[in-house]
């Protein structure tokens, strides 16, 4: 059944999170951390897309997009009790800019159940970890942010403004219509050389 149909049912089933939490932009030669926290297999591996994600507990929240237009920042706590994060968070500065990837299916679309579709999953998340918020024996905390509101991030060669369209000259959906504002082109003697509408 596909997945549109799966998720709009008042019963679709376990919904699974998968998060990848990738260091590559602090160490190009770091290997991906891939953990789920799917409580019917807590014990054991899940694979999805051929992808082998460790049991490890793992609370994150606030990914709802509002529509006010100011970005998520949500958090992600995991657990810190067998030390596996310890070395990346030492070698990697608290892994301050690793990317946190999360991955959401259902449970009938693993790998190795009898429905397993790789191309079964909701839209993807990609975020960077902005700060480290808190770190006890039992977990550590990380507040995430997208690319574009990390701090510092410029988008190239281009100033955001809003309102205004920085593509093209005027026009529909550029705060100017030229039949609304007629402009009049005038020579260097006053006299009126044209008129655009």
């Amino acid at each position: 059944m596909p997945l549109e149909s799966v998720s709009q049912r008042l019963t679709p089933g376990a919904l699974v999170e998968l998060f990848i939490l990738d260091p590559s932009p602090i160490d190009p030669l770091a290997s991906l951390i891939r953990i789920h926290n799917f409580v019917s297999r807590l014990s054991q591996p899940i694979i999805f897309q051929g992808e082998t994600y460790t049991p490890f507990p793992v609370k994150a929240e606030g990914w709802e997009v509002a529509s006010n237009g100011k970005l998520p920042r949500p958090r992600i706590r995991v657990s810190n009790l067998d030390g596996m994060l310890q070395s990346a968070i030492q070698q990697y500065d608290d892994l301050v800019g690793a990317i946190v990837i999360r991955k959401r299916t259902f449970e009938q679309y693993l790998d190795g159940e009898p429905s397993a579709d790789p191309l079964a999953e909701l839209p993807t998340d990609y975020y960077l970890i902005e700060r480290k918020v808190q770190e006890t024996r039992s977990s550590i905390e990380w507040e995430l942010v997208t690319r574009s509101d990390a701090e510092g991030a410029m988008l190239p060669r281009r100033q955001v403004t809003a309102n205004a369209c920085l593509w093209r000259y005027g026009g529909e959906g550029c705060g100017w219509v030229p039949s609304a504002n007629p402009t009049r082109w005038y020579d260097a003697q006053d006299g009126l050389v044209g008129l655009i509408t």
